[in-house]
């Protein structure tokens, strides 16, 4: 958990702002108070990724009473348009020698700064526990671009 690399000090703070500029919006409020709290961590010198990404799974298993599709390509599918309508994004399934769902337009990867590594960790496990529980096999999700790594999108590869 403990974080051996630059903290992102400055990106913590600005968070800090848009919460206090966003205190009537409700719906910005709460996503930016959300950021803060993901970045303030790291801000802190603490690495939550891993706890993040785990608590996405668990939401994924949870959430995936709401997918009726139990074959890999048809589920994929079925979570882009979950994630679509969820996110303010497009979702591209791609079946290559590892399936990947590329992430365009994500009104909230792409407000975030470019700190050289991945930050959407909670979609990661979100995906993954959803894949877990319906194909009944173990799954992993990897995030391998992202607008955090200075990519136009986020890449999130799988492997069955």
């Amino acid at each position: 958990m403990g974080c051996s690399q630059e903290p992102f000090i400055g990106h913590y703070r600005s968070l800090l702002k848009t919460v206090a500029e966003n205190g009537n919006d409700r719906f910005r409020f709460m996503e930016a108070l959300f950021h803060a709290l993901r970045f303030g961590f790291e801000a802190y010198g603490i690495d939550n990724a891993p706890i993040v990404k785990m608590i996405g799974i668990d939401i994924g298993k949870y959430l995936s009473l709401n997918f009726e599709s139990c074959t890999l390509e048809s589920l994929l599918d079925e979570i882009a348009g979950f994630l679509e309508s969820h996110g303010d994004c497009r979702v591209s399934v791609l079946m290559g020698d590892y399936p990947a769902l590329q992430v365009e337009d994500s009104f909230k990867a792409m407000s975030m700064p470019v700190t050289g590594k991945p930050f959407c960790a909670l979609r990661e496990g979100i995906i993954e526990g959803v894949l877990k529980e319906k194909l009944g096999k173990e799954c992993g999700v990897l995030e391998i671009e992202c607008y955090g790594t200075g990519h136009a999108h986020c890449l999130f590869e799988l492997t069955i």
